[in-house]
């Protein structure tokens, strides 16, 4: 219970977007727990990382699983914004919030690996 409770997400990171460094990324709420959820999958399935389906971004999400397994937020949120959710927001004032619905910041970028039961 503890490597869970330790590595439970702080809300906001710091990351390079667009080619630009140290950009404040605010509002992640709607990321973190599904992303946590990955490593928590992982943890109680060893096997996780092998069942997940071969797709073109499937090392992205080998990547976030991996990041979170050293607690390195940033680089989760960093990968998830610049490798699946493809922004194309222009900072303001070097912040980006990704406030909005689970269903439009996280679900929709996953359904090509909703096929396999183990991330459904």
């Amino acid at each position: 219970m503890e490597q869970f409770k330790t590595r439970v997400p702080k809300w906001g990171a710091k990351i390079h977007y667009s080619g630009e460094n140290d950009i404040k990324l605010t509002n992640t709420c709607c990321i973190d727990y599904f992303l946590f959820s990955f490593w928590c999958a992982f943890k109680l399935n060893k096997r996780f990382l092998s069942e997940i389906p071969t797709l073109a971004l499937t090392e992205k999400l080998k990547d976030i699983i991996r990041y979170v397994k050293v607690n390195n937020w940033d680089k989760v949120r960093e990968i998830w914004v610049n490798n699946f959710m493809k922004l194309k927001i222009k900072p303001k004032n070097n912040s980006i919030s990704v406030f909005g619905s689970e269903g439009e910041r996280f679900i929709k970028y996953i359904t090509g690996f909703q096929t396999n039961t183990k991330i459904q």
